[in-house]
């Protein structure tokens, strides 16, 4: 996870989260020491001291100091002492495959042929022991909403 720049040591910085109520984390944004902008004074003495250890303090792993540093770095952000770049993500909706599938009027076998799929992943999906990840769900969105242009594009 360590990535070097220039002699200096890099490293990656946790920004945005979402917790559900059982403490889980949804959504960890992570990016690298390097594409932070515009810091401010108030912003370079809150991150310096926020990586100074002292000799009383607990020995963290990098991973864990790397997540709390990218914790305060994102409360100093909401105070406004620095700012961070936004990236924004568009997930898709949500698919009912099995739905889609029988819709086509297709087996498992002949849908999973079709559009490229493996069989057993189909079955786990229709049975909701898995779920597809984003690129796939646009690609399932696809399927669902323009059938035709993905016949023609995959000929």
């Amino acid at each position: 996870m360590v990535t070097s720049r220039n002699g200096q040591t890099g490293g990656l910085r946790t920004a945005y989260y979402l917790f559900k109520p059982d403490g889980e984390i949804l959504l960890l944004t992570v990016y690298s020491k390097n594409e932070k902008e515009n810091l401010t004074d108030a912003g370079k003495k809150s991150s310096s001291a926020s990586s100074k250890r002292t000799s009383s303090s607990p020995k963290r792993s990098p991973l864990a100091a790397a997540l709390i540093e990218g914790l305060e770095e994102y409360v100093a952000h909401k105070r406004g002492e620095i700012k961070l770049r936004t990236v924004r993500y568009f997930v898709p909706q949500g698919v009912n495959v099995k739905v889609l599938r029988e819709t086509l009027g297709l087996s498992q076998n002949e849908f999973a042929a079709k559009y490229g799929f493996n069989v057993r992943t189909l079955q786990e999906w229709e049975q909701g022991r898995a779920e597809p990840d984003t690129g796939i769900l646009a690609y399932l969105n696809l399927i669902q909403r323009r059938p035709a242009i993905i016949e023609e594009v995959l000929g």
